[in-house]
This record gives C-alpha cells, sequence and structure tokens, in this order.
C-alpha cells in the first residue's frame, strides 16, 4: 500500500462524521499517532515540530471554513504524501528514535 492510499485512509477514519474536511489539530493527531506507531516498532520517525510544519505548510494559502480551522482533504493527500518531511519518513530517515525526539 503507498504512503497515499495510508494517508487517506488515515485521514478518512477520522473523519468519523464523513464531512471531507480535516482540521488543524486533527490533522496533527492524526500523523502524530502514525508517527508514534513507527516508534513503537523501532522505525526513525519525526520530531513533533516537523509535524506541526507538515501541517502548517498543507494549510498555508487553502480556503478555511470561516468558523473553524478545517479544509477539505480531498485533493491534499498527494500535496501530504509530496512533503518532505513525509518523505523522510516515509523512506525511514526520520531524525529521530523513539525517546530522542525533542
Amino acid at each position: 500500500m503507498d504512503v497515499n492510499t495510508k494517508l487517506q485512509f488515515a485521514i478518512e477514519v477520522f473523519d468519523h462524521k464523513q464531512s471531507g474536511r480535516v482540521g488543524r489539530i486533527s490533522l496533527i493527531r492524526i500523523l502524530q499517532a502514525i508517527n508514534v506507531t513507527a516508534s513503537y516498532f523501532g522505525d526513525k520517525v519525526l520530531v513533533p515540530r516537523q509535524i506541526v510544519a507538515i501541517v502548517d505548510d498543507l494549510f498555508d494559502g487553502e480556503n478555511r471554513l470561516k468558523d473553524d480551522d478545517t479544509i477539505e482533504y480531498e485533493g491534499k493527500v498527494e500535496t501530504l504524501a509530496g512533503h518532505p518531511f513525509v518523505l523522510e519518513f516515509s523512506n525511514g530517515q526520520g531524525s529521530s528514535r523513539y525517546g530522542n525526539a525533542q
């Protein structure tokens, strides 16, 4: 299964209302959960500031609803999967090991 499919699935599972939208905090939590799971298996992981940077980069310039900080995630997964930090993580080249993250 490729990275796009895994990210799409993770976001869809989190979108229990099937709104087609994801919030900034929710996406951070999704990526943190993936990161923690990878760390459990001893994989190199991202540090928290890298996860926030991924989300900030995705949300910059996107149309958001006035009342919340959400974006439509359809079509954004490819952008997310192509982010340099996501590529680093998915290629097993994360910058930290569990317990060493700052």
